[in-house]
């Protein structure tokens, strides 16, 4: 909301920046971009464009925590469909986002889980020795502002990410938690305590600001008063779309970027003195790669794209956590549908928010939730290292009905089966065609404990689906192992070009990818700056 007399965010136009030149040219403000774009404009004598397709467009229900949740919560979300499906009977799914500045926090549930140390530690195993627990944990705990654990060494306190816990609203909650206990499992408050048990029933941490409203890396990195006070160095550019890299092949070096107003759909040119950084997310940095060049040589020629560096795994090891969800009927008390089903109730709860910050609103669609390995112990490490995500919302996992209900979302957070990304065409406005391939490994059908009831196998076909955590289409691997970026994050062949967001993880961590997207922000820009180092 704005108030009379005083300035709105600093969206700039494309007068103001076509044709220019810019130290660092960040593309997508989404949950890594707009972190990478926040530190490097902390240097002041060096200048910052973001560019990003969506708007701020800050209005008031798009900031309550339990109104701005979901596919159809945000005016700027991005929804598109996988290919059919062999292994979920030739289904096509849905896969939604937010092209907004802030991305994708800017509609999921506001959950923060680092991952457990096992899974950085296997990167580390797989060749990426900089990017073990030992060497990403300081990076979370730079960006954290936990405030329900002010004295826990192992987390961050002075970070722009601010961190509570909600405790259950409804009385059915609590019997998941004796069902973890009767399995043996361990009930904690932190799932983030990297000396904690890797399996049990836990808390979520959530991203809400002081003042009860959703945050995102757009409101705590690049809120308002920041964008205004660093406007001289920092350009945040919405309303557009990068077309393609400009390359100069012999020089190994990205010169500047292509870009599309698509308000007036006039195209300009943007120079970069320094470094570019494409993320835009795991769909569209593979996209962007493909159409400049980059990718795999004989689908770039089908596209009639001409071929600058042959990468072939750009966008062919696509990963998600897959999801199946279960609905149940429980009395309207204990469902957040009585918002809906009962209006004066819903105004009540309004009125508790708006005026105090508090209420139903005020919360996350889900408080809680258990990991677990489906086969007990990891045979090759010998470490607990979780494979299923069960958690539980109190509202419907399908359409709404006026009746109380409460979900359960069974994850698959370690998913081996890949997918892959390919150009529609050469236009950049075109969406990619997704092949998701789901489910199709063996392995994963083990973890899900496959099962012989022919009704239950066509329930899992007919309801799975994604976590919305699209992943590892620009893989950090040796390039003779089929890898994109190095572990600096460095695109093979090129000197100033680098992917930043959830599609360089090498292998899928097994949580929810929004705080481990914000390390990929906070490593990016810290290889940057001791690159170029400023005078601060």
């Amino acid at each position: 909301m704005m108030w009379p007399f005083t300035r709105a965010y600093p969206e700039r136009k494309c007068k103001d920046v076509a044709d220019k030149e810019f130290d660092y040219i960040v593309i997508g403000g989404g949950t890594t971009g707009c972190v990478i774009a926040s530190r490097l404009s902390e240097d002041p004598n060096a200048t910052v464009l973001l560019l990003e397709k969506g708007m701020v467009k800050d209005a008031f229900m798009g900031t309550v925590p339990m109104a701005s949740q979901g596919p159809h919560a945000n005016d700027q979300r991005a929804t598109r469909r996988s290919e059919p499906i062999a292994s979920l009977a030739n289904r096509s799914i849905e896969i939604f986002t937010s092209e907004s500045l802030g991305g994708a926090i800017r509609v999921n549930s506001m959950l923060w889980t680092r991952g457990i140390p096992t899974g950085y530690n296997d990167w580390a195993e797989k060749g990426h020795p900089d990017w073990s627990w030992y060497k990403v944990e300081p990076f979370f705990i730079k960006a954290e502002n936990v405030q329900h654990q002010p004295k826990a060494p192992h987390r961050g306190h002075g970070g722009p990410v601010r961190l509570i816990q909600h405790q259950p609203v409804f009385e059915a909650q609590q019997y998941f938690a004796h069902a973890a206990e009767s399995l043996r499992l361990p009930v904690e408050a932190d799932g983030n305590c990297p000396t904690g048990p890797a399996m049990g029933y836990f808390n979520f941490d959530h991203v809400i600001m002081s003042d009860g409203t959703r945050g995102s890396s757009y409101s705590e990195y690049l809120p308002k008063e920041l964008a205004l006070a660093r406007e001289a160095r920092l350009t945040v550019y919405t309303g557009t779309i990068a077309t393609k890299l400009e390359i100069d092949v012999e020089a190994r070096r990205v010169t500047g970027v292509g870009i599309k107003c698509m308000k007036t759909q006039k195209g300009f040119f943007v120079r970069a003195r320094r470094e570019v950084v494409v993320s835009c997310g795991g769909i569209r940095s593979p996209q962007l790669l493909m159409l400049s060049g980059i990718g795999p040589s004989e689908h770039l020629e089908a596209r009639g794209v001409l071929v600058k560096r042959h990468l072939p795994d750009v966008g062919s090891r696509l990963s998600d956590h897959h999801a199946c969800p279960i609905t149940v009927e429980v009395p309207i008390t204990e469902s957040y549908h009585r918002l809906l089903a009962n209006p004066l109730f819903g105004l009540w709860q309004f009125m508790l928010y708006a005026f105090q910050g508090t209420g139903w609103l005020h919360s996350p669609n889900t408080t809680n939730h258990i990991m677990v390995t489906s086969s007990h112990i990891d045979d090759d490490t010998l470490t607990n290292n979780p494979d299923i995500e069960i958690s539980f919302f109190a509202n419907t996992a399908s359409e709404y009905a006026p009746i109380g209900q409460q979900s359960i979302y069974v994850v698959l957070v370690r998913p081996e089966t890949t997918g892959r990304i390919e150009l529609a065409s050469s236009n950049p406005e075109d969406e990619v065609h997704l092949f998701y391939n789901m489910l199709e490994s063996a392995q994963d059908r083990v973890s899900w404990r496959q099962i012989s009831d022919e009704e239950l196998v066509s329930y899992m076909e007919a309801n799975s689906g994604s976590s919305f955590h699209i992943a590892s289409t620009c893989p950090m691997r040796p390039e003779m192992d089929g890898g994109v970026v190095n572990d600096q994050l460095q695109v093979y062949g090129f000197d100033n070009l680098r992917v930043a967001d959830a599609s360089v993880f090498p292998l899928m961590p097994a949580c929810h990818t929004m705080a481990p997207a914000v390390m990929i922000g906070e490593r990016c820009a810290d290889f940057i700056q001791q690159r170029w180092p400023n005078s601060i």
